[in-house]
């Protein structure tokens, strides 16, 4: 039950992350004012597992912060290779915490989801993945 602990207070820490960045204005898109342009990405699941079995599963919103109109373009042609990049990066990192029985840090889980973005849309087309959105819910 440990692991689950872990990975929760991850999670929480990821939430409360996200609504800091969330709270800090800019622009939408839709005004063209020159401001960055956030662009949500469909949610995604994965399931938590322990020894016994599936514990519980982690639900989360990503926004991805550009600076352009191309960038913006970019990502909506590659959403669901992004949406894979993020499952994958996400489950890797349950495992190693699982594994090694720590919490990985804030800033290496953003800099792990920016560079599975790096990887899909190439290097700079986003300045920085936010966390909307992050529920966990345990089975049982």
């Amino acid at each position: 039950m440990t692991v689950l602990r872990h990975v929760m207070a991850v999670l929480v820490g990821l939430a409360l992350a996200g609504e800091a960045y969330g709270a800090g204005g800019g622009g939408d898109g839709a005004t063209g004012g020159g401001g960055p342009i956030f662009v949500k990405v469909k949610p995604v699941t994965v399931a938590v597992l322990n020894d016994g079995g599936l514990a519980g599963k982690v639900s989360a919103v990503f926004v991805l912060q550009a600076h352009d109109a191309q960038a913006e373009a970019d990502i909506g042609t590659a959403r669901l290779q992004l949406r894979n990049a993020y499952l994958q990066a996400m489950h890797r990192m349950a495992e190693e915490e699982a594994r090694t029985g720590r919490l990985i840090s804030l800033k290496k889980v953003k800099a792990r989801l920016l560079r599975a973005t790096d990887k899909v849309l190439g290097k700079g087309a986003v300045d920085e993945v936010l966390i909307q959105t992050l529920v966990r819910r345990a089975e049982g």
